[in-house]
């Protein structure tokens, strides 16, 4: 945490409504805490925009709340077993099994790895982070994929 800065107040963001828009806002599909703000300022920052932290007094009021209140709905499923399939050098599949019976599967990117295969010069330039995801989201649902499907 920043020094001098409340932790009620991180995540507080201020952006121009156009700039909003340019980047759909906030992704409403993502689950738990504080993911949405560091994809929501990871847009921004795409678009072109500088992040400056807030200073002035005023703009850092806040009502208090203990740690409880605040992890009160992000952890609300517990993890029974992660399974991690491997495709390739870059590429694994990953099933995270919840101890509610559900499940999230989804293929992570390790976009070093892949950009040491490809020859399409103009994908590795678009590939800003280390690691991404394959699918436009990762798939949920309920009961447990059949470990011999794996």
């Amino acid at each position: 945490m920043m020094k001098g800065v409340k932790k009620d107040v991180l995540g507080r963001i201020c952006v121009k409504k156009k700039d909003f828009l340019a980047v759909n806002g906030y992704d409403e599909t993502m689950k738990h805490y504080g993911f949405d703000d560091y994809d929501f300022l990871n847009r921004l920052q795409f678009l072109g925009l500088t992040k400056k932290v807030i200073s002035a007094p005023q703009f850092l009021n806040a009502i208090t709340h203990s740690t409880a209140e605040r992890m009160e709905n992000f952890i609300t499923v517990k993890l029974e077993k992660l399974l991690i399939k491997y495709i390739s050098p870059a590429e694994s599949t990953l099933h995270f099994l919840y101890t509610n019976n559900t499940c999230a599967v989804g293929t992570i990117v390790n976009n070093h790895n892949f950009n040491a295969i490809t020859s399409d010069v103009a994908l590795k330039k678009a590939l800003k982070y280390r690691f991404s995801i394959a699918e436009k989201s990762w798939a949920e649902g309920a009961g447990k994929p059949m470990m011999t499907a794996l």
